[in-house]
C-alpha cells in the first residue's frame, strides 16, 4: 500500500529525508540516489522492517561510505525506530578523513516552533546534587543548537539564550501548521561528539557534528587520553578506518506532544520488575527490607 502526499509529515515538496556526509575537502554526499538493495525483513502483525543498503553518492556519483538503514514501524503506533549505521569501505587509505555526518530530517509544511530535551535523568536518582537543566523551547527563528561535546558537559545556544549542563537528553521537537515530529538519538550523550539542531525546514542530526580544529586539542595534551578517546577527533576531522562502521538508533514520533515518559524509557530500556516487598518476602537473597 501507497501513501498519499497528504500523509507524507516526514518530507515535504522537493525535499526529502536524507544522510549528508562531507569528507575532508568539503565535498557533499548523499543518500538520496537510488538504493542498492531494499528488503523487507519483517512483516509481522504488530511490526514490519525495512532494511535499505546503498552508499552516499555525490552529484557526479562519486561514492563514499556505505550505509545501512533500518526503518522499524508499530502497528497503531505514531512512532518509528530507524538505525542507521554507516561504514568505511574505501580500499585506497587505511584511514579517510571526515567534517561531519548528519541526517536531515524535513517537517511537512516546514516548522515554526520547537522543544529540546534539556538534562538526562542521572542514571542512578541518588546521585542527583543539583537541580537539571530545563527543557528549553522557543521560536526555530532562533537557531537552536544543543552540541555534546563529552560524556560530562553539553551546551544549548540559540539567539535567544545559552545555557549549559551534564549530560543532555538527547531528543528535540520540531511543530509547524502541518505537522510535529520529535527524534531523540539513543544514548545521545554516550556517543559523543553529537549535536541536534532545528530550523524552518525541520531537524538535523548531528551523528558526527562539525568540529572546530582546536576542539580537543587541550585534552589530547594527555597521553593516554589521546589514545583511548580523542585519536579521532583531531585537527577538526573524524578519523574514520577502513572496514569500521557504527550504528545509531533513532525514535522518530509524529506524536503532538513530545512524552516525556516515552522518551525516557527510549533511553533507559523498560525492564519488569516485581514488587520490593514480594522481592524481600521470599528471602532468596537474605533478610532484607522492602524500599
Amino acid at each position: 500500500q501507497r501513501f498519499a502526499d497528504d500523509e507524507v509529515l516526514c518530507g515535504d515538496t522537493g525535499k526529502r529525508g536524507m544522510g549528508l556526509l562531507t569528507d575532508d575537502t568539503g565535498r557533499t554526499f548523499t543518500t538520496l540516489g537510488p538504493a542498492e538493495e531494499v528488503t523487507v525483513e519483517e512483516r509481522g502483525p504488530e511490526r514490519a522492517c525495512v532494511l535499505v543498503k546503498g552508499h552516499h553518492l555525490a552529484a557526479d556519483r562519486a561514492r563514499l561510505f556505505a550505509y545501512e538503514v533500518r526503518i522499524m514501524a508499530y502497528a497503531g503506533q505514531k512512532f518509528l525506530r530507524l538505525f542507521y549505521t554507516f561504514g568505511n569501505d574505501e580500499l585506497k587509505n587505511e584511514f579517510t578523513l571526515l567534517r561531519e555526518l548528519r541526517l536531515e530530517l524535513p517537517l511537512k509544511g516546514g516548522a515554526a516552533r520547537f522543544e529540546m530535551g534539556g538534562e538526562a535523568p542521572p542514571l542512578l536518582k541518588e546521585l542527583a546534587t543539583r537541580s537539571p537543566l530545563g527543557t528549553q523551547q522557543g521560536s526555530v527563528a532562533d537557531s537552536p543548537l544543543v552540541f555534546q561535546d563529552s560524556d560530562e558537559h553539553f551546551a544549548f545556544a540559540s539567539s535567544a539564550a545559552k545555557t549549559e549542563g551534564r549530560r543532555a537528553a538527547g531528543w528535540t521537537r520540531a511543530a509547524g501548521n502541518r505537522a510535529t515530529m520529535t527524534v531523540a538519538v539513543r544514548d545521545f550523550w554516550r556517543l559523543y561528539p553529537k549535536a541536534l539542531a532545528v530550523d524552518a525546514k525541520g531537524i538535523k542530526v548531528g551523528i558526527m557534528p562539525p568540529l572546530r580544529d582546536d576542539q580537543y586539542a587541550e585534552q589530547a595534551k594527555d597521553p593516554e587520553k589521546l589514545v583511548h578517546l580523542y585519536y579521532n577527533l583531531l585537527g577538526g576531522r573524524y578519523k574514520i578506518k577502513q572496514g569500521q562502521t557504527k550504528t545509531h538508533e533513532l525514535l522518530i514520533s509524529f506524536e503532538e506532544k513530545a512524552n516525556a515518559t516515552a522518551l525516557d524509557a527510549f533511553q533507559q530500556g523498560v525492564m519488569a520488575a516485581a514488587p520490593s516487598a514480594w522481592v524481600c518476602g521470599s528471602l532468596a537473597l537474605g533478610p532484607f527490607a522492602p524500599t
